[in-house]
């Protein structure tokens, strides 16, 4: 028997067998997204081939489909939630930290990794400690 892998984190030791019912779920889903797809993929192509130059007969030029699936709408609605946030983003100023030491070897610096970045509350804090 085939038993599907289920990972609720990456690591050797939270491997499982799997729960029947979450099998019988993810097929019952599976089957459900298929059939609705299926038919209305269908409904859709033959509702509006005359609108987009779709034609049923066999004629490759414009033997298209339009396509629904199930899933497609949540993916667009994450993509969309996505533009919008990028463009309500108000920039905000960023400082980074670079240290560097004085002695008789020579000068030595550190500058902290180039994509950290820290706010100007933590910077002012930082320097009155130092």
């Amino acid at each position: 028997m085939l038993k599907p892998a289920i990972f609720f984190c990456i690591s050797k030791s939270q491997r499982e067998e799997p729960s029947q019912l979450f099998v019988r779920v993810v097929d019952a889903r599976q089957e459900i997204d298929l059939r609705i797809g299926a038919s209305f993929t269908r409904f859709q192509t033959m509702l509006l081939k005359d609108r987009f130059s779709i034609d049923s007969t066999g004629d490759k030029e414009r033997s298209r489909v339009i396509s629904y699936g199930p899933c497609q709408f949540p993916t667009l609605g994450l993509i969309v939630e996505r533009y919008w946030e990028i463009q309500a983003h108000e920039p905000e100023e960023f400082w980074t930290i670079n240290c560097s030491h004085e002695s008789e070897d020579g000068l030595a610096t550190k500058a902290e990794n180039k994509y950290v970045m820290f706010y100007n509350l933590f910077i002012g804090f930082f320097s009155l400690i130092c």
